[in-house]
């Protein structure tokens, strides 16, 4: 599960540093008066940006190994990479808050001005005489000035030929041409109707294809909102949108992979068990108030500790404490770095409670937990820290001490404790 989580933890941080690097490249980009200058603005921001991921770790190590030069110089590497990364932030959200509040007003412009000229036309049409379709009075007309007369000499002609269509003042023309001038100021008002009626169903589909936001005529919904609920005005809400923003993607970018990793890092036992101290000396076997020589994890200890150093630190205290303690064979193997225990030693310690509280005794066996809760009693007893259960069974291997799972259960075989812990801790084995 902690692996899984941290696999989750990994990817949504390296999305947040990618998501920042963008908006600083973006931003970057736009501060260049040419596309040459825009791009050295933005990947002098995009490499801000990663370094400004990376210095955590940088300022965590130069602490733990005491190179205060280096922390010093990290810590304002920090300080400066994530100013720059932050205002690049603000920028591209306050830049691109503004165009999209600019784009919604021109939205809700539109829909305004559509309303407007929509109610007009549909006043315009009202205040419109009764009319008839506009092909009912053409065909109307067209009877109309196509009907004949009769003339001086039995002549026929239209009234259109006669009147020279209505043009001409002679009793033809008082007779028959108000009628056709009726005729054509209908047509004329129906042709107007047609073409607003057309306008007006366009109108509406316009409208009716509108946004949700254009129609509620708000350029910022979500600032809106807020500043209703709070009671702020628009522009300071605004203002604490783009902050936030700024510092999701900031903090995210900046210190997300630091606390995936250090969760990561984490050993199971760490988290289970917690670490017992006693600030009491440990004595020797006869009880003389002799004080034992070992060497303690103090806080000046470094971290990562070679098997070289580790032979070396034995070497030294051994000739120090003069008890003719050897060095176990595990520490003369051949001399490679290995990785650390989640809680570190002390010199000798493995080797003295083996001497202690363990004796070889053939066919016999106990189990791990017994086993490992005798050594945490025994550290107890010494005042100082067990080491997790993990390391102790790696230290019980490399000493040769065989095991095996009896009855679902791991044992160590061909030893058995000393003393009262002796006691329903051993099994025969075949």
């Amino acid at each position: 599960m902690r692996h899984v989580l941290g696999l989750l933890g990994l990817i949504a941080a390296s999305a947040l540093v990618v998501v920042s690097a963008a908006m600083n490249w973006r931003f970057g980009a736009s501060l260049g008066n040419t596309e040459f200058d825009g791009h050295v603005y933005g990947l002098a921001s995009v490499a801000a940006d990663c370094l400004k991921a990376i210095v955590p770790f940088l300022i965590i190590y130069a602490l733990k190994t005491r190179k205060w030069a280096q922390a010093v110089a990290g810590i304002a590497l920090g300080i400066i990479c994530t100013g720059y990364s932050l205002t690049s932030s603000l920028g591209f959200a306050a830049l691109n808050r503004a165009d999209n509040n600019g784009a919604r007003l021109i939205k809700v412009t539109k829909y305004n001005d559509t309303r407007s000229e929509l109610k007009r036309l549909q006043d315009q049409i009202s205040w419109m005489p009764k009319h008839r379709p506009a092909s009912a009075v053409e065909a109307e007309l067209q009877n109309a000035t196509s009907q004949q007369i009769k003339l001086k000499g039995r002549r026929r002609q239209t009234i259109q030929e006669a009147t020279k269509d209505c043009t001409l003042t002679n009793w033809i023309t008082r007779k028959y041409c108000p009628a056709i001038f009726e005729l054509r100021k209908e047509l004329a008002i129906s042709e107007e109707a047609a073409k607003i009626d057309e306008r007006i169903v366009a109108l509406k589909n316009k409208i009716s294809d509108a946004t949700s936001v254009a129609a509620a005529g708000k350029t910022d919904p979500q600032a809106d909102f807020l500043s209703s609920l709070f009671g702020l005005k628009l522009e300071d809400t605004q203002t604490i949108l783009i902050i936030l923003v700024s510092l999701l993607v900031e903090a995210g970018s900046a210190l997300g992979l630091f606390v995936v990793f250090s969760m990561w890092k984490m050993d199971e036992t760490q988290l289970k068990r917690p670490v017992r101290h006693r600030a009491t000396e440990p004595f020797d076997e006869q009880g003389q108030g002799q004080h034992v020589a070992t060497t303690r994890l103090t806080n000046s200890a470094p971290e990562y500790e070679t098997r070289r150093q580790r032979e070396e630190r034995f070497r030294s205290d051994n000739d120090n404490d003069h008890s003719g303690i050897e060095a176990p064979a595990s520490l003369l193997l051949e001399n490679k770095p290995e990785e650390r225990d989640p809680i570190l030693l002390p010199k000798n310690e493995m080797d003295r409670y083996y001497e202690e509280r363990i004796e070889i005794a053939e066919g016999e066996s106990t189990t791990a937990t017994q086993l490992y809760d005798d050594y945490c009693e025994w550290c107890d007893d010494q005042g100082s820290n067990p080491m997790s259960q993990i390391p102790f069974g790696k230290h019980l291997s490399k000493m040769e001490i065989q095991k095996a799972k009896i009855a679902g259960r791991i044992r160590y075989k061909g030893i058995q404790l000393k003393k009262k812990a002796k006691t329903g801790s051993s099994v025969r084995v075949a």
